[in-house]
């Protein structure tokens, strides 16, 4: 607590704190709101250090100016306090997330290149703001420096050495400000360090989530920075050969190049080339999926085949298993397989045998006795009912004579007068299952916003995020888009601006929405 301002003691009650190199920084909860800040305070040696606390003050004055979604929010000074009891420091927005250092590491070095695009867009558009609203050069790009929250919000920080334009140096002839293995060769000289310089270290960062490693190490900040001057980097593709000849070992390479006129000339550039990346990798199932979802999307989208029907009915036929085989003579043979010809025995010369006499008899017994059965039964055909009956054939017994007959012998008894009985009705075929017809929306929005998607008249929600976002793909309807924007960055904030757009979605059809607020 000896660090912690005084005049803020009553006003705020402190959680924990984490050392920095030049300040400490506290956590702490406003009693009056409840609400979670952290505040940054001057070490007392560094306080005695005019140079020190104007670069401390060109802090407060840089962040405190900014209001972007993605760039600390500032909320009170010790400027606004009149440095009371000669402390220094600024009270700003506490970011519950984990700074891309630490994301990288649980990575292994492999950041997938969907999430290297997600993060880099928004810091993209923190430093768009940065160099073109702003006029300020960041000059520290690490992965400490940038904050990924659980929303997937991506938040700049730590302006600690900005400078905006036409500002006086305040650093000394041979001092050099920032973290050796991000610098750009921009640093060798500190009065020629420009927008591009930022866009240089960004690019170091972006090979770190590609391959777990910095493209220049060294002994000291002064033999890095000689090597991003002079030496080329390592193909990016040679720590992750994933990235052999990709568009991302592209974009990452022209980051790195040693002069400024050929890298990207802003951020809206490099996040332009970063979009069309991954508009490019995803194929069209894929485009409406954030992470995490593709997979489940996949399976909802899929477009099923219709299910054949029987030609003798209307029924659908038995779906086979396709672990058990189709019959066929190669699977199942239908019969067992016959045993080759045996060769013929050779033929032996013939000899009189002379004939049983008992086997002769027997076969005369025989003939006799079928002879016998087969006349009785002509005999008796004719007719089936009582012998001698001149009415046979009409009482109650029928007489069979030809086919016709038989077949009344089948037909049941029927009343004199029945009563018709209407044919049966075709049973219905049932139809079968049409594909999914879909269609893609590309919302926009400048220079930000939170937008949710929901279906009309079910009011389901779809999806939800933050703009940019890569052209969704959406079943065919209409839906309902909402647009929330803040310059606080809070759009729970009094002064959030909506706009609402409602679309619908045409199969095969690609539809923009654009806002501007």
């Amino acid at each position: 607590m000896e660090t912690f301002p005084v005049n803020l003691r009553q006003q705020y009650e402190v959680i924990d704190r984490k050392e920095g190199g030049m300040s400490v920084v506290w956590r702490a909860r406003e009693r009056s709101s409840g609400e979670i800040c952290a505040v940054k305070v001057m070490k007392p040696e560094f306080a005695r250090d005019p140079l020190s606390v104007e670069r401390f003050h060109q802090e407060v004055l840089i962040t405190k100016r900014f209001a972007h979604r993605n760039i600390v929010k500032v909320y009170r000074t010790c400027v606004d306090d009149g440095d009371v009891h000669g402390t220094h420091f600024f009270v700003m927005e506490y970011i519950d997330g984990t700074d891309l250092r630490e994301l990288i590491r649980q990575a292994r070095g492999r950041v997938s290149t969907e999430r290297i695009v997600h993060i880099i867009s928004q810091v993209c558009d923190a430093l768009q703001y940065a160099h073109e609203r702003a006029h300020v050069v960041h000059r520290d790009i690490t992965p400490s420096n940038i904050i990924v929250t659980r929303t997937g919000r991506v938040v700049l920080t730590d302006f600690g050495i900005a400078r905006p334009a036409g500002a006086r140096r305040l650093t000394g002839l041979f001092t050099i400000l920032g973290t050796g293995e991000y610098m750009s060769p921009e640093h060798v000289d500190p009065g020629k360090i420009e927008p591009r310089s930022d866009l240089y270290s960004l690019g170091v960062v972006m090979y770190e989530m590609a391959t777990g490693r910095v493209p220049f190490e060294g002994n000291s900040p002064m033999e890095i920075l000689a090597k991003h001057c002079t030496d080329q980097p390592p193909m990016p593709s040679s720590a992750n050969p994933a990235l052999a000849g990709g568009a991302l070992e592209k974009i990452i390479l022209k980051l790195l190049k040693k002069k400024p006129s050929e890298r990207y000339q802003s951020a809206g550039e490099l996040k332009q080339s970063l979009q069309s990346l991954i508009a490019a990798r995803l194929t069209p199932a894929r485009r409406s999926i954030p992470d995490g979802l593709a997979h489940g999307m996949m399976k909802r989208l899929r477009v099923h085949k219709p299910v054949p029907v029987d030609r003798d009915g209307p029924f659908p036929q038995r779906r086979r298993s396709p672990h058990v085989p189709e019959p066929s003579s190669r699977h199942q043979p239908p019969f067992p397989p016959v045993p080759p010809p045996r060769p013929a025995p050779h033929p032996q010369p013939a000899t009189n045998v002379p004939f049983p006499a008992h086997l002769l008899l027997q076969g005369v017994g025989v003939v006799v006795v079928i002879a016998v059965v087969a006349g009785i039964l002509l005999l008796g055909m004719p007719t089936w009912g009582k012998k001698g009956d001149p009415n046979e054939g009409r009482d109650g017994n029928v007489q069979v004579d030809s086919p016709t007959d038989v077949e009344a012998l089948e037909q049941p008894d029927l009343p004199s007068n029945p009563t018709p009985t209407p044919p049966p009705s075709p049973r219905p075929t049932p139809p079968s299952p049409s594909p999914t017809r879909t269609g893609v929306l590309i919302v926009q929005a400048f220079p930000w916003a939170e937008f949710t998607i929901r279906e009309e008249g079910s009011e389901r929600m779809v999806t939800e995020g933050y703009t940019p976002v890569g052209p969704i793909r959406l079943p065919e309807g209409s839906y309902g888009v909402t647009f929330r924007y803040n310059p606080t960055g809070n759009v729970e904030d009094s002064g959030t601006r909506v706009h609402k757009e409602r679309v619908t979605i045409s199969p095969s059809e690609e539809k923009t929405v654009r806002v501007s607020f």
